[in-house]
């Protein structure tokens, strides 16, 4: 009788610990998922602030330009289509936007404090090819017109894509965090059965 009563007081110490941990574990993933949230919101609020910055930007541009404003904005949007279809920046959005997520996800860093190294990243030899191959080349003006657009644009895209794998790995913490709640619940009711039978 003795040893049963030992057996089953260390089975009950044993699985209550396990609840512990599980809970500790569920506790760490609604963490991270209220952080992916609060990171979410930030990266909206930096895409709005960089459209409503650019809209003022097109704007001084396009009374800036005129007549020549159209034609000028055509003329980039095309350049800008090429590199946005380019293997280069293929690669570099989804090189930028792995560690984005990997710095918000894994390393709980907030949006605005991930620091890049523009080295690591293509893109910005395929944007001087393109704009060194341009015909007519672009003057002062319309390279700043140029360079409104493209942050613009790169910012919405890599936002979008940003925003899909937060969402992709805030999905894969909702299904730990039920498989967790499953675990805790399955020790909760292991110890009440061993309980009722003592």
């Amino acid at each position: 009788m003795f040893k049963q009563m030992t057996f089953l007081t260390l089975l009950t110490f044993a699985l209550l610990s396990t609840a512990a941990e599980h809970n500790d574990v569920k506790i760490a993933i609604q963490s991270r998922i209220t952080h992916i949230s609060n990171e979410k919101k930030a990266i909206m609020l930096d895409l709005n602030t960089t459209i409503t910055v650019g809209k003022k930007a097109l704007k001084y541009m396009q009374d800036l330009l005129k007549d020549e404003y159209d034609l000028t904005r055509s003329y980039i949007v095309n350049i800008i289509n090429k590199i946005f279809e380019s293997e280069e920046f293929d690669y570099s959005i989804n090189k930028i936007t792995d560690f984005q997520t990997m710095c918000i996800v894994d390393d709980l860093m907030h949006f605005d404090d991930i620091a890049y190294s523009s080295a690591d990243y293509t893109i910005n030899q395929k944007i001087d090819s393109e704009l060194a191959h341009s015909t007519p080349p672009l003057n002062e003006i319309a390279l700043k017109l140029f360079n409104i657009w493209y942050v613009i644009s790169a910012n919405l895209c890599g936002t979008k894509l940003l925003l899909k794998k937060l969402e992709l790995r805030e999905k894969e913490l909702l299904r730990e965090l039920a498989n967790e709640e499953q675990r805790i619940n399955e020790c909760n009711n292991f110890n009440r059965l061993v309980i009722i039978d003592k």
